[in-house]
């Protein structure tokens, strides 16, 4: 379908409008439910047109994923919410499924998705933060706004993302567009939003260093920007007060050193242990999905919370049989990714850097229940199939929205893959 500004077609405006609503809305929200509607039908209107269906090793892993979370509903210790959560799966499978397979059959809309990625963290932080007002010190769910958590993982991402794109494009924008979310996420309050972006910069530079001695000097890099960062939001009053006390206190809950901790910190720590005697009473196949939130409101209130820790809500919602479902797919795709890192192409450092990142902070969140999350997975995942394609070779508009100025020019478009590795059209 044509008509669109810059050539583009009711693919990237569905695209674009499921980015932004994952980013700046809750599930349930209208919004939500009419991106969902629009990407979904989108993608069967290429079906049914002779579009082939695509599937790679992350929607397999993912389908092997939804299969387990959806069979515990049976052995489910709270069946209502196991099966509320295995339907909020199902649909964010079919979604990725869409968007997988739309960018496929037009890889350019990778590079497209991760600008409006940039895009919508940065007007969901402006609206929030700057609008709004909103500080999120004390409440964390401040009413008519998404959460510190949900906002500090799009910041960091989107950080993640102008890095990608600068080191790509050399484009001043994403300069002062990075040093924004940033400063959105210290309103957060979000620890493992920095976490994760510093985790990132570490190991791009290390996977990108070409020689042992480039290697060291970027652990070096590495080491001062985490005591540079450490410093500035320790020793700066305004960073001090919404993030600085906050890591310090979990540097001393760490560290045991006997001073008291935040609510945040403690109560993480309530529910790793209550999480872990859940664990030891079904090791094999857990409570069901979701099951750790109803149980451990039944005994301490409510807190509307999961256990806030990727592997004690794996071992108890499924055991360990859902802990290897999740990880041993991933743990080959870094395993297989490692190997010769630093000679493969920069879309692909970037997935990897940014897969180690998040699992660098599975500690302290549930990726399986974030959408932000499974989106960015997905994205990723996809980034490493299209680069063993060839489809990067032949993008040359970086900036934003690939093929966007050639489209402009009125001349035909240009597809990303190179012929020799085109599927032969199919006759109709």
């Amino acid at each position: 379908m044509r008509g669109l500004p810059f050539g583009l077609g009711i693919s990237e405006l569905a695209i674009a409008y499921f980015v932004f609503a994952t980013i700046a809305f809750d599930d349930g929200s209208p919004a939500g439910v009419a991106a969902k509607v629009l990407l979904a039908g989108v993608f069967a209107l290429g079906v049914l047109s002779g579009e082939r269906i695509k599937i790679n090793a992350f929607l397999v892993a993912s389908g092997v994923f939804l299969v387990i979370a959806a069979l515990s509903t049976t052995w489910s210790e709270s069946p209502d919410t196991s099966s509320a959560r295995a339907v909020t799966l199902t649909l964010q499978f079919i979604c990725c499924f869409a968007i997988v397979n739309l960018i496929y059959w037009k890889p350019s809309r990778l590079e497209f998705a991760f600008s409006w990625f940039i895009f919508s963290s940065l007007g969901t932080g402006l609206f929030v933060i700057v609008i709004q007002g909103v500080r999120f010190q004390d409440n964390r769910y401040a009413d008519g706004s998404i959460s510190s958590g949900q906002l500090a993982l799009v910041c960091a991402f989107g950080i993640m993302l102008c890095i990608y794109r600068f080191l790509k494009g050399r484009r001043f924008f994403y300069v002062p567009a990075a040093l924004a979310l940033a400063m959105f996420l210290v309103f957060t309050s979000g620890r493992r939003g920095f976490l994760l972006v510093i985790v990132f910069i570490a190991v791009l530079l290390l996977i990108t260093a070409k020689s042992l001695g480039k290697r060291v000097a970027s652990i070096g890099i590495a080491a001062i920007i985490v005591v540079f960062v450490y410093w500035l939001v320790v020793s700066n009053d305004v960073f001090y007060q919404y993030l600085g006390q906050r890591i310090q206190s979990f540097m001393n809950f760490v560290t045991d050193d006997g001073s008291a901790p935040d609510a945040s910190t403690q109560g993480r720590s309530w529910l790793i242990d209550y999480g872990y005697s859940l664990y030891l009473a079904s090791p094999w196949f857990g409570h069901g999905i979701d099951s750790f939130t109803p149980q451990f409101n039944a005994l301490h209130g409510s807190w509307h919370t999961s256990a806030d820790n990727n592997y004690v809500e794996l071992l108890t919602d499924l055991g360990i049989l859902g802990l290897l479902a999740y990880y041993i797919p991933m743990a080959a795709f870094l395993a297989k990714g490692i190997r010769g890192i630093s000679a493969k192409s920069l879309p692909v450092r970037f997935a990897f850097a940014a897969i180690c990142s998040m699992c660098a902070i599975d500690f302290a969140n549930v990726w399986f229940f974030s959408k932000v999350g499974i989106l960015m997975m997905a994205l990723c995942y996809l980034t490493v199939h299209l680069d063993r394609m060839g489809a990067f070779e032949h993008i040359d508009n970086v900036s934003g929205s690939p093929d966007l100025d050639h489209a402009a020019s009125g001349a035909p478009a240009r597809s990303p893959i190179p012929a020799s590795r085109r599927p032969t059209p199919r006759r109709r």
